[in-house]
């Protein structure tokens, strides 16, 4: 949670894509692509379906949803 008066800086790599999810809409991702969200947004951690794309999926055992 960021607050206050001034400016904030986040640092994150690679591509950065802006999304707005509509009511009852989820979104799946890897765990360690979240830089932020606003704070009606709530998230869960949950494990990647499957054996195969677990180990050969190249993105690692969980998503955030």
């Amino acid at each position: 949670r960021i607050t206050g008066d001034g400016v904030a800086v986040l640092h994150a790599s690679g591509a950065l894509w802006e999304t707005t999810l509509k009511p009852g809409e989820t979104l799946r991702v890897d765990t360690g692509c979240i830089v932020a969200m606003e704070a009606q947004v709530h998230y869960d951690i949950q494990m990647v379906p499957g054996i195969k794309t677990a180990l050969f999926g190249g993105e690692g055992l969980f998503f955030a949803t």
